[in-house]
């Protein structure tokens, strides 16, 4: 079996998809991926401006409790004339300094009788003045490549005059699931049936990541139905993931059905859960196979495809990342194989902890609803109450 570690150097090691470019609007590029390197054509803010509501003036002639004239009367979008000796500028937020200005009054500070105001504060040159370029320098990377578009960095492109932005087109990834026992959510099961719950879990992963999911398909147990499914989903994805019928049952044909399309890369990770992993390509195509119970599919989709699919589509930082905490447990621990298990994070005394769910089995979603992420227990290693492990947030 291949280590945790080593899986994963695979998976990312796998050549990247040559995905293409396209233009859409800002308003349709949340969650979308950055192609290219943006740079800033206006600084930002575009000109000297009032930071608040005030009177513009000079410092060094706008003294303490000394009436001087009001000139006039400037809103945010109107040109200002040159600000005349002795006089204070009425600004509003966002307004255009005048030339011969240096600082802002705010007009808590200060106090206007007919067309005069009062300083009740000797003002700082620079006060309350944002300066042209203090944010944003034209000509400046403002949005890395790889980067997933946030509402923010749509604000700031929609601040730089821009209605489009370059994005990689989505990544197309199809969904098998498989087993006789499975039946879709709403029809009628008899004794030996379940209900096919990694389907919809898993395309909101996907769909989660941005992707776009062009099928799915539910296959029998069986090699002929396999084989053909596999065969239609190469050609019109992507990335092919399969759920369950990867293991070495009689009714379990993924494996041998890559292996007679394709190629197989590696067969079971020294993981738990999630052994029965397999990676493979069909025509160039990877086939990603996980186990078929929901919390072993969910934990390896979590762990190595998602990183997968972050690595193909050009993604700055593919990988969870991972902070220490202490791990609470009733008893010391070793395993092994590297154990995933479920936890919540808590607070105690100011400081936070990891508390498993009680039941860890690999069919028992109850726990992923229960937890925000996962400890990593590494194998061969008793693990004592309070000791640090690694921590994926979901």
């Amino acid at each position: 079996m291949l280590s945790f570690n080593d899986a994963l150097e695979k998976i990312l090691a796998w050549p990247k998809t040559s995905l293409a470019i396209e233009n859409v609007p800002l308003q349709s590029a949340l969650g979308r991926i950055v192609a290219q390197d943006i740079i800033a054509v206006l600084n930002l803010p575009t000109q000297d401006n009032s930071a608040m509501d005030g009177y513009a003036v000079k410092t060094t002639e706008a003294l303490l409790d000394f009436p001087i004239p009001i000139q006039c009367v400037c809103y945010a979008g109107e040109i200002p004339p040159p600000l005349k000796p002795y006089h204070a500028m009425r600004l509003f937020t966002g307004a255009l300094l005048p030339e011969g200005a240096d600082a802002i009054v705010v007009q808590e500070d200060s106090e206007s009788i007919d067309s005069q105001v009062i300083f009740k504060q000797v003002p700082k040159q620079q006060q309350h003045i944002r300066y042209r370029g203090e944010d944003v320098r034209a000509g400046q990377a403002i949005i890395k490549s790889g980067i997933i578009l946030k509402a923010s960095h749509l604000g700031l492109l929609a601040a730089q005059g821009l209605t489009h932005v370059a994005v990689m087109r989505l990544l197309k990834v199809s969904v098998m699931t498989t087993g006789d026992e499975i039946k879709p959510p709403g029809t009628q099961l008899n004794a030996a049936q379940i209900y096919n719950a990694n389907a919809p879990m898993l395309i909101a992963l996907i769909m989660k990541l941005g992707c776009e999911v062009v099928a799915h398909h539910h296959v029998e147990d069986s090699i002929a139905a396999t084989v053909a499914v596999l065969n239609t989903l190469v050609d019109i994805s992507d990335v092919v993931i399969t759920v369950g019928g990867v293991s070495v049952g009689t009714k379990d044909h993924v494996k041998a059905s890559i292996e007679r399309l394709g190629q197989l890369d590696f067969w079971k990770v020294r993981m738990k859960p999630g052994k029965p992993v397999a990676m493979g390509n069909i025509r160039q195509t990877p086939i990603v196979a996980l186990p078929g119970n929901p919390v072993s599919a969910y934990v390896v989709f979590t762990l190595l495809i998602a990183p997968f699919i972050r690595s193909l589509q050009g993604q700055a930082a593919p990988l969870l990342p991972t902070t220490l905490y202490p791990l609470i447990l009733d008893k010391s621990k070793k395993v092994n194989r590297e154990e995933f298990i479920r936890v919540q994070r808590r607070k105690i005394n100011n400081e936070w902890h990891l508390f498993p769910y009680p039941q860890q089995g690999s069919a028992i979603l109850s726990s992923l609803v229960f937890s925000d992420g996962m400890a990593r227990l590494p194998a061969d290693i008793e693990i004592t109450s309070g000791q640090l492990v690694e921590y994926y947030e979901f």
